[in-house]
């Protein structure tokens, strides 16, 4: 059986066998509650769940119990880290590490957005390649304004997008369909990135540009380049072009017997919801924005909303009756001292007090298709 607890309308909460509406930041309660009942201790005020929701995840947690090693729970991406965490350590209490959860090992991360920030004052110049940050970085990134005149090279999918500068040099990228590259798949198989049409334009590769910086009098194709990381002979790299991956690459998982998991659990944040909930999630059709200039992703109905060529604001029925709302009506939205304005999208399934906003739109730069105007109103 599949529960799912969550506050947006999901494909994968429409196909549960038990579903359960409620705010984002309640899941950190849910899950606090189900470590409790399996006897994991977890310090802090985190809040209760409501009377029904402990109905429901009692039922949640007995299904578990009574399945031990053939159950998981997870939970998403936009949870902090110490909700995760906590996951580890249930999963762990009902026996499914190392049975429907695998660890492999993983590079240390290089960093995320804040690091970048603190790191720009001290920049002289910036190589991008391929990145948007003045449109999809943080807010308070203030990329146009930390990294001003900055960017010496930048590979870039648009001439002019948010992120463009007059100064400096920007190249095309190519596209990954006519690329060479390589790649792991979620359990570490190494495989090849082989173009599948000749290249269109005179266009370069991340691995290309790389290449030339590694060796400017004889930069190698990125054909070259993922030839010369493959290793095998002439035979075996045909081999490996001809299976799609390279056979026995996988990583070994991390034995249960030496998983270390912390005992001691992070903070986990908790707010009382009192107005509303706004959850910043990615778009069905366009992701974060990436796709927002292709017409063809443009066309693909959101599977929930079935809205093409829009972007909205979903909110549950209860809600719009409190806030005296309807179906289309532009309203504006302000958190944090930022604003956005989108129509309002009654959306069956939705927790109460919560505000989806997907991201991909509101795009600024000169692209034909993201910046399309129907009947004079841009794409938000």
């Amino acid at each position: 059986r599949l529960y799912v607890m969550e506050a947006l309308m999901s494909q994968t909460g429409a196909n549960a066998d038990h579903r359960l509406r409620a705010n984002a930041s309640s899941i950190a309660t849910a899950a606090a509650f189900i470590a409790n009942e399996l006897g994991i201790t977890v310090d802090g005020d985190i809040g209760q769940p409501t009377a029904d929701q402990k109905k429901w995840l009692a039922g949640c947690v007995n299904d578990l119990q009574a399945h031990k090693g053939k159950g998981l729970v997870a939970t998403g991406y936009r949870q902090s880290e110490a909700v995760h965490q906590l996951i580890h350590q249930i999963n762990d209490v009902l026996d499914n590490n190392g049975k429907t959860v695998v660890f492999l090992p993983a590079e240390k991360p290089h960093g995320n957005l804040q690091d970048l920030k603190d790191d720009l004052g001290w920049a002289d110049r910036i190589i991008n390649l391929g990145c948007n940050p003045f449109y999809d970085g943080a807010a308070d990134l203030k990329w146009s304004e930390n990294a001003k005149d900055k960017t010496a090279f930048r590979l870039s999918d648009f001439a002019e997008d948010e992120s463009y500068e007059a100064s400096g040099i920007v190249a095309p990228r190519a596209h990954y369909l006519e690329s060479w590259s390589d790649a792991r798949t979620s359990d570490g198989t190494v495989v090849p990135i082989q173009p599948l049409i000749a290249p269109l334009f005179d266009a370069m590769t991340e691995l290309e540009v790389l290449a030339i910086f590694a060796d400017p009098e004889e930069p190698q194709s990125d054909h070259a380049v993922v030839k010369d990381t493959f290793s095998g002979d002439d035979a075996a790299w045909q081999h490996y072009l001809h299976r799609g991956y390279q056979e026995g690459s996988a990583l070994d998982p991390i034995p249960v017997e030496e998983l270390e998991l912390s005992k001691g659990l992070p903070d986990i944040p908790y707010r009382q919801v009192s107005d509303l909930e706004v959850v910043f999630t990615r778009d069905y059709s366009v992701d974060d924005g990436r796709f927002a200039n292709n017409g063809w992703c443009q066309e693909v109905p959101d599977p929930i909303t079935k809205i093409t060529w829009d972007n909205v604001m979903s909110i549950s029925r209860k809600t719009a009756l409190d806030k005296g709302l309807e179906n289309g009506r532009m309203v504006r939205l302000e958190v944090g001292g930022y604003e956005a304005e989108a129509p309002v999208w009654i959306q069956p399934g939705m927790a109460d007090n919560t505000v989806s906003l997907p991201l991909g739109y509101g795009r600024t730069g000169k692209l034909r298709i993201a910046n399309f105007k129907y009947e004079k109103r841009p794409l938000i």
